[in-house]
């Protein structure tokens, strides 16, 4: 998280993760700027200031590479599960090089489904998101659609309490972006669009 307003919203979900896993031991990944309140209520805090990110006016000094060796670096800690409280590229690359088995994406998908989730998903990755009508979810199929954080923390639960479902929900997640996105799908889309606005010419 960046900013203050950022970080203080996100925390109901803190409380949740608290009672659905009450021995697990919680990491954040903040901008130095909120070390201090995040420090407050997770057990570790690492700081990180993304490349992707502006203040005021200006890009944060960074670079991929540097995002990559601090993906690395986390990965050495022995993580089960990332919630995901961002949208940039860089949440990706932290969750697809860290050794967890699963991602929570907190987003609701306001204007239908976003890139991260499509990028988790297309890596074979089990998502759990908040419900939206155009969601590629398709709940207990390829994910987990949830109505608020709690729900989003036991259906986590139910996940890491059974790898096998974990599993064919992240297989049938990258079979969905697979098709629905694959060159060939698009190819055929714009074949179909093309023929229509032909054949409506030859009929005027």
């Amino acid at each position: 998280m960046d900013n203050i307003g950022d970080f203080v919203m996100s925390l109901p979900i803190i409380p949740a993760l608290r009672q659905a896993f009450p021995v697990a031991e919680i990491s954040m990944v903040v901008h130095p700027a909120v070390e201090e309140l995040a420090s407050r209520v997770c057990d570790r805090v690492f700081t990180y200031a993304s490349p992707f990110v502006y203040k005021g006016n200006h890009r944060e000094q960074g670079s991929l590479m540097s995002s990559i060796r601090k993906a690395q670096e986390l990965n050495n800690g022995d993580y089960d599960l990332i919630v995901d409280l961002r949208s940039d590229p860089m949440t990706l690359i932290f969750a697809v090089i860290s050794s967890a088995k699963f991602r929570i994406d907190i987003s609701s998908e306001r204007i239908g489904p976003t890139i991260r989730k499509i990028w988790a998903m297309v890596t074979g990755m089990p998502v759990i998101s908040l419900h939206h009508p155009l969601t590629l979810i398709k709940d207990g199929w390829n994910g987990f659609l949830a109505r608020d954080f709690e729900e989003m923390a036991d259906k986590s639960r139910l996940l890491i309490n059974d790898l096998q479902l974990a599993k064919q929900l992240g297989k049938n997640a990258k079979k969905t972006i697979m098709e629905r996105y694959h060159i060939n799908s698009f190819v055929q889309r714009w074949n179909d669009v093309l023929s229509a606005a032909v054949r409506k010419r030859e009929q005027s």
